[in-house]
């Protein structure tokens, strides 16, 4: 880290460091969010729009509910690629 400094634009000089996440629950938590959202739209960008739609028929109960809880994790982010990147997948 030494090496290459954390600089961002119209920043002070950003201090940080390496956590383990063996050691971090919330970093472990972290690690498991992005784990999900990078396979889910891994699936949504190689998967047409009728295939998505016979995977969704296909959910049960539980799977529904947690795919709902996942469109609100990201309607809740104030991250603005989660909102791009999810303008473009359409679930009927």
């Amino acid at each position: 880290m030494e090496d290459f400094p954390l600089k961002l634009p119209n920043l002070s000089e950003t201090q940080y460091s390496f956590i383990d996440s063996k050691s971090n629950k919330e970093i472990q938590i972290c690690d498991w969010i992005v784990g999900i959202l990078s396979r889910t739209f891994d699936f949504l960008r190689n998967t047409n729009q009728n295939e998505i739609a016979i995977f969704y028929k296909s959910l049960n109960e539980t799977q529904e509910k947690n795919i709902y809880l996942l469109e609100e994790l990201i309607n809740s982010s104030k991250n603005k690629e989660f909102i791009d990147m999810r303008d473009g997948f359409v679930i009927e």
